[in-house]
């Protein structure tokens, strides 16, 4: 049966500029009820892996001090000893068979400057900043033996190094980390494998290398006794001892 051209053409609905606007500021409004939302979950995420990153990198951590008389990796920067980072000696003695867990996950491992220079997971100072605690041979190594040792750690001997928590369970041994270029701007730099633990030699003002707390005002933190959890500021600075000087609450 054929239509009427007069009739077809009055069943045919067409959109004015006016009611197109319309769907499209209610998509842009949708939009923006959502994308919060979405943002929150992709950081709960990244927040997650980054634990998982942490646990997997403890038990990695005792498994090389069981075998090395209770040492844990040495971190030798560029100018020191074999220089091999703690993650690259684990890579290579096989303990690990990727670098991509040796770091957090919600950051770039280093500025997009960096990485256009050359800089890689596998061949940079980058990654979980390592606590450096007592230093032999030139290398960085935490002696797990001597961990909870002392009555009382913040007062224990001239050395800063010898400031250190008593209980296994407060001693950081591996935390979120960023450098940034300086700390007037707080520009991401990268994320070092060491940081200065507790109080880098009596630092009274922000250092550029640090702990931060990058998930939702947490820094995780995995500790000597194998566990991880995410600090607090507060936790950062009464229980894991780190000084203010080297504590970014602020993260580029």
């Amino acid at each position: 049966m054929m239509i009427p051209r007069k009739k077809l053409q009055s069943t045919i609905t067409n959109f004015t500029l006016i009611e197109l606007l319309i769907v499209i500021a209610i998509i842009a409004i949708l939009a923006g009820m959502l994308l919060p939302a979405l943002n929150a979950a992709k950081s709960k995420a990244q927040a997650i892996s980054c634990v998982n990153n942490l646990k997997q990198l403890a038990l990695t951590f005792h498994a090389y001090a069981n075998d090395f008389n209770g040492f844990t990796p040495w971190n030798c920067p560029d100018n020191t000893g074999d220089k091999e980072l703690w993650k690259s000696r684990l890579y290579k003695l096989g303990y690990i068979n990727t670098y991509k867990n040796t770091r957090c996950p919600a950051k770039p491992f280093t500025s997009a400057e960096r990485a256009a220079a050359g800089w890689k997971d596998d061949n940079k100072g980058t990654g979980y900043g390592v606590s450096n605690g007592w230093w032999l041979s030139m290398a960085s190594s935490i002696d797990t033996k001597k961990i909870g040792t002392s009555s009382d750690a913040r007062v224990l001997g001239n050395e800063w190094r010898l400031y250190i928590p008593t209980s296994p369970s407060a001693f950081a041994m591996l935390s979120d980390s960023q450098r940034v270029i300086n700390t007037t701007s707080w520009e991401f730099d990268f994320q070092p494998v060491t940081v200065a633990y507790p109080n880098n030699n009596g630092a009274s003002t922000k250092q550029i290398v640090g702990v931060v707390t990058r998930h939702t005002k947490r820094c995780n933190v995995a500790a000597a006794d194998g566990h991880v959890s995410a600090q607090s500021y507060y936790q950062l600075r009464n229980d894991n001892l780190f000084a203010d000087a080297v504590i970014h609450e602020i993260e580029r």
